[in-house]
């Protein structure tokens, strides 16, 4: 019963908002994550396999190292990067469909991804946020949802007003890391303090950690006792 009563509620939504899945092109079977389809959603690989930084969760080359030689030569203000998986399709294309395509019902599977993680016990969790540039652009902020939904899996409260993007700073999209540490420095405020709070900073991609490491290193000045980071995919 539960399985007709689901076929006809596809076929429903289908009708009403047709739409086919971008990796096989066969229209999407599956409301909770459209217009990816069941069969590719579930096809989303986690981390595992690859030796990574036990910081950043970037990946070491070398089988013996724990740490990689940016977070030895720059250990991050974060305590621990925490991701669901690598950068790449299909997770990679679902991300872009809401941050780009402006599709913000995937924020509720992608929340999902965030809740079966292994995280530390926290007492708060804060979206990373974007400048008014970006939410003129965009009209949005994709890491606000997907926090959101995170927030309602996991009964971790959400505090999104605290933290601020005070300063407009050019993209991040192609600058080395030290470029990027240097165009977010100081980019950041907040808006109130904490007292010893635990903190999950979620973010959709961790590209170099420059935004999560300048984020945290705001949220520590504020008086959080620690803080993880924590996003969907690693670049």
């Amino acid at each position: 019963m539960q399985t007709l009563l689901k076929r006809i509620w596809s076929a429903a939504l289908g009708a009403c908002f047709p739409s086919n899945c971008p990796f096989c092109d066969e229209p999407s079977d599956e409301p909770s994550t459209a217009p990816v389809c069941g069969m590719c959603w579930s096809a989303m690989e986690p981390m595992g396999g690859d030796h990574t930084c036990r910081r950043c969760s970037s990946r070491l080359i070398s089988p013996d190292a724990t740490l990689c030689g940016e977070c030895m030569v720059n250990p991050p203000r974060f305590g621990k990067a925490i991701c669901f998986g690598p950068y790449e399709d299909p997770l990679k294309e679902a991300i872009h469909i809401m941050k780009f395509r402006g599709i913000r019902r995937v924020a509720r599977p992608l929340g999902q991804l965030l809740a079966h993680l292994e995280l530390p016990e926290a007492d708060v969790i804060v979206p990373v946020p974007v400048g008014l540039r970006g939410l003129r652009a965009r009209g949005f902020n994709q890491c606000f949802y997907i926090a959101r939904e995170f927030s309602l899996l996991s009964g971790v409260p959400m505090e999104s007003r605290l933290l601020y993007k005070k300063k407009e700073t050019p993209p991040q999209v192609g600058l080395s890391a030290i470029a990027r540490r240097t165009n977010l420095r100081g980019a950041f405020a907040m808006r109130g303090k904490f007292s010893g709070e635990r903190v999950l900073l979620v973010d959709d991609i961790i590209t170099t950690g420059a935004t999560m490491n300048e984020c945290s290193k705001t949220l520590r000045r504020a008086g959080a006792s620690e803080v993880t980071a924590v996003s969907l995919a690693r670049a």
